[in-house]
């Protein structure tokens, strides 16, 4: 075969298999609006961050222990105030609720999918970006988040689920827990 090079060859399918293992890592954002996250939260808490704040689960993606685990991380909060509750999850003031982070149970699936079967498909996430920059980082903030009955377990509702205090009343009014200008 005239004009082969077998070196360059090997250098394109090496590119081709990096680009293929770049793809399985991400994922396409979908900017949701503070109204949208507030319908999709179950739980609307202000709160303080428990120490420690942090922690990282390993959970594997196999029986083999041939594939690195899945790191799920975990957030720790202590609970100031209750905006909204839908499963009526029962925390008090006062008391501390840890919480998977956002979109954990659906990365999870996608490295199993990855790992075990090669499908490298990247999930559409919503992402919401607060008002402020760094909300996260402040000693009183609030956080939106989801409830699983099944596992009896919070999770962050979206990356950057988080907004200042200052937005308190005008989260309550989109939740529907004031009265509206207009309306009995």
């Amino acid at each position: 075969m005239q004009g082969f090079d077998i070196m360059s060859m090997k250098t394109t399918l090496a590119m081709l298999l990096l680009i293929s293992e770049a793809f399985v890592g991400q994922v396409h954002p979908k900017q949701i609006t503070l109204q949208a996250l507030v319908d999709k939260s179950d739980c609307i808490f202000v709160v303080q961050k428990a120490t420690p704040y942090s922690r990282v689960e390993d959970i594997p993606l196999d029986e083999s222990g041939k594939y690195p685990p899945h790191q799920s991380p975990w957030y720790r909060y202590k609970i100031i105030e209750i905006i909204k509750d839908e499963p009526e999850t029962k925390p008090a003031p006062g008391s501390e609720i840890e919480a998977l982070g956002a979109h954990d149970a659906s990365l999870l699936l996608v490295d199993r999918k990855h790992a075990l079967e090669g499908d490298s498909k990247s999930p559409i996430l919503d992402f919401y970006e607060p008002r402020t920059e760094q909300v996260e980082k402040r000693d009183t903030f609030i956080v939106f988040l989801t409830w699983n009955e099944e596992e009896k377990r919070y999770a962050i509702a979206a990356d950057g689920a988080y907004e200042t205090k200052d937005l308190k009343q005008e989260i309550k009014y989109l939740t529907g827990k004031t009265l509206r200008a207009g309306r009995p």
